[in-house]
C-alpha cells in the first residue's frame, strides 16, 4: 500500500496503556500533496460525490419539506454500503455547493457541502472501510478542528492531518491516555478560492467512525466538507437478471403498463401486449420495478388529486395475485417528497434492493432543488427499513428551464442509466457508476425520436426504449429499430408506456413428473393468452411443481 503523503515529519503518541487509548492519531506537521491510497485486496475506491448527490437542507424550496431529522442524519450509498453523516443541530448546512473553488492539492473536486457552526459532524459506515479520504476547506478566523477515529469495535485508528504548502494552518497534538489531533487557524479570512485554508484527513483504518469537532471564537464560522473517499469492500451482482432467462422457445419479455392501471407483458420481438393485471383503486401506475426472486412488483398510483400526500409504494404478488402496500408514507424512511410526492418518476430493482425516484420538480420549473433517486432495502419479512441515496440531479434552475424530467432508469450490474426526458438540450442518457460513484458518460440527444422514455430491462442485460414502439437502446444514447406495440384489448394496451421493468411471465408448466422434463431450460409449458383460455381458471406458476400423480399443485 502506497503512503497518503510524502516527505512529512511525524509524531505519534506512545503510552504503555496501548490498548485503552481512545484515539491514536499521527500528526503530521508539514505541507504535503495527497494522493489516493490504493486499496488492499477485496477492496475498491468509491466515492460520495457531491456532483450527484444532494446534501439536503431546511432552507429555500426545501423548506416544509425537509424535516430537522432528515438533513442532520443522512444517508449515502458508497458502492453496496452506506455512509450515515450526523451533525449536531448547532451547525447549520445550506447543502452542496460550487461557491468553494479553492481544492488545489486537496481531496476532493467540484461541489462541496457548506456548513457553519460550531459541533460535531460524525460519519459513520455501516459496514468497516479502508483508507478514507476528504478534506475540510475554509478553515480560517480562528477556527479549530479535531479528527478521531475508531474501527467496528471502538478501538483508535490512525488520523493523518496534511495542508498544501502556504497553509496558513497549524497542525499540532497533545499525547496522553486520550490523545487529540487538531489544526488551528489564525484570525486570517481566507478568499474562497485559495486553498490555503484546507486541512486533508486521511485514515488508513479499518475504520467505522469519524468524529470532526469544530470551533471558533472568530467572526464568521463557516466551512466545507469534500467528497469523501474510501476502499469499500462488497460488489454487485453481475448476473441478478439471468434468473429470467426465458424458456427454450420461449420469447423475450418485460414488463410494461399502457399509460394505464393495467400491466401488461410485451413481447420484445413482436410488441405484443398482454394484460397481467390491474389496479382498479387508481388511474395509473407508474415506478414499476420487478423482484424476480419473489415475483412480486413494486409500483406506485400516479396522477392522483392529490399528488403532494401520495406517498406510498404498493406491491403486486404475482404468485398470490394480490395487491398491498409496502409503505404508506416513505419519508418515514428519513427521505422527503415534494409537491409531486411519489408520482412522475422511475425505479428499478437490483440485488433484492428498490431503487426509487423522487421529482424534485416544482410548478414553473422554479424550485432550485434536486431531483433524487433512493436505494431501499428491506428485511426477511418485506418490510422497508433503511434507505440511502444513490443519486441527485438538478429537477430546474430555479429560474424556469427543466432542467431534468424523468421518464424513467435501469440499474443493470453496477451502472444506474437515468432516462431524462426533459425537453430540448437537456435530454439526455446518463451513466452513473455506482462502483465508483462517479459518472462515466452522458449523452444529450436533440432527436425527439431518441429521446429517453420508459425503461425495460430483459435477463441478458439489455436495456430497451419503450413509449409506443419498443428499442434496444445501444449503450451510446442511441436506440436501433422500433417496433410497434399492440394489444388485443384496450386492457392489453393503450397508447404509450406509462413505465416498464424486468420480466419472465409465469406459465402453465403441467404437474408430470420431473423425468418429463429432464433439460432445466426445456420444460413444456404453456404460456395464458387473454382471448382464448378452456375452463374458469389457468395455472399461472413459476416453476414446475412435480409429482408421480401428475397433482403436484
Amino acid at each position: 500500500m502506497k503512503s497518503d503523503v510524502l516527505f512529512c515529519i511525524t509524531k505519534k503518541p506512545v503510552s504503555k496503556n496501548f490498548k485503552a487509548i481512545n484515539f491514536i492519531l499521527i500528526l503530521l506537521i508539514g505541507f504535503c500533496q495527497p494522493t489516493f491510497s490504493q486499496c488492499p485486496g477485496g477492496y475498491y475506491r468509491n466515492t460520495v460525490k457531491w456532483d450527484n448527490l444532494d446534501y439536503l437542507s431546511t432552507g429555500g424550496n426545501y423548506s416544509g419539506y425537509v424535516t430537522n431529522a432528515m438533513s442532520e442524519t443522512q444517508k449515502f450509498a458508497i458502492g453496496v454500503n452506506y455512509l450515515t453523516i450526523t451533525r449536531s443541530s448547532a451547525i447549520t448546512t445550506t447543502g452542496e455547493e460550487s461557491g468553494h473553488t479553492g481544492e488545489a492539492n486537496s481531496y476532493g473536486t467540484g461541489e462541496d457541502v457548506a456548513f457553519a457552526g460550531d459541533g460535531t459532524i460524525t460519519l459513520t459506515f455501516n459496514n468497516e472501510v479502508q483508507n478514507v479520504q476528504f478534506s475540510l476547506y475554509d478553515i480560517d478566523q480562528l477556527q479549530t478542528v479535531t479528527v478521531t477515529a475508531v474501527n467496528n469495535v471502538s478501538v483508535g485508528q490512525t488520523v493523518t492531518l496534511t495542508s498544501p504548502a502556504g497553509t496558513i494552518l497549524t497542525i499540532t497534538g497533545s499525547p496522553g491516555l486520550s490523545p487529540t489531533g487538531y489544526d488551528a487557524a489564525p484570525s486570517t479570512s481566507v478568499a474562497k478560492t485559495s486553498n490555503t485554508a484546507t486541512l486533508n484527513v486521511s485514515v488508513a483504518g479499518p475504520v467505522k467512525t469519524i468524529t470532526i469537532t469544530i470551533s471558533t471564537s472568530g467572526a464568521t464560522k463557516d466551512f466545507w466538507l469534500s467528497d469523501i473517499s474510501a476502499c469499500v469492500s462488497g460488489t454487485f451482482s453481475n448476473n441478478y437478471l439471468t434468473q429470467m432467462q426465458p424458456f427454450t422457445g420461449q420469447p423475450t419479455f418485460i414488463l410494461a403498463t399502457g399509460d394505464t392501471n393495467t400491466v401488461s407483458f410485451v413481447n420484445i420481438a413482436t410488441g405484443v401486449a398482454k394484460k397481467l393485471f390491474q389496479d382498479v383503486s387508481c388511474s395509473y401506475i407508474n415506478s414499476m420495478a420487478y423482484d424476480p426472486v419473489k415475483h412480486e412488483l413494486y409500483y406506485v398510483i400516479d396522477f392522483t388529486s392529490s399528488p403532494s400526500t401520495n406517498k406510498a409504494i404498493k406491491k403486486y404478488n404475482f404468485e398470490t395475485q394480490t395487491i398491498s402496500t409496502v409503505i404508506s408514507d416513505i419519508t418515514t424512511l428519513g427521505l422527503p417528497t415534494f409537491e409531486r410526492g411519489m408520482e412522475s418518476a422511475g425505479s428499478s430493482f437490483y440485488d433484492g434492493e428498490l431503487y426509487i425516484g423522487i421529482e424534485g420538480i416544482k410548478a414553473g420549473h422554479s424550485g432550485n432543488r434536486e431531483t433524487i433517486i433512493w436505494r431501499i432495502s428491506f428485511n426477511g419479512g418485506g418490510t422497508p427499513i433503511n434507505a440511502c441515496q444513490v443519486y441527485g440531479t438538478p429537477s430546474d434552475n430555479g429560474a424556469g428551464t427543466n432542467l431534468h424530467d424523468w421518464n424513467d432508469f435501469a440499474v443493470v450490474d453496477s451502472m444506474l442509466i437515468d432516462f431524462n426526458g426533459a425537453a430540448s438540450s437537456f435530454a439526455r442518457y446518463t451513466h452513473l457508476n455506482m462502483n465508483t460513484g462517479v459518472i462515466d458518460n452522458s449523452y444529450t440527444t436533440g432527436n425527439i425520436w431518441n429521446r429517453p422514455r420508459q425503461t425495460g430491462l430483459t435477463w441478458d442485460k439489455k436495456i430497451y426504449w419503450v413509449h409506443d414502439s419498443i428499442a434496444l437502446y445501444n449503450g451510446n444514447g442511441t436506440i436501433g429499430s422500433r417496433t410497434k406495440i399492440t394489444g388485443a384489448t384496450v386492457l392489453d394496451w393503450t397508447g404509450y408506456a406509462g413505465d416498464a421493468s424486468a420480466f419472465r411471465p409465469p406459465s402453465d408448466f403441467g404437474d408430470a413428473p420431473a423425468s418429463y422434463d429432464p433439460v432445466a431450460l426445456s420444460p413444456a409449458i404453456h404460456m395464458k393468452d387473454t382471448t382464448l383460455r378452456l375452463g374458469s381458471t389457468f395455472d399461472d406458476e413459476f416453476s414446475k411443481f412435480v409429482s408421480a400423480n401428475a397433482d403436484g399443485d
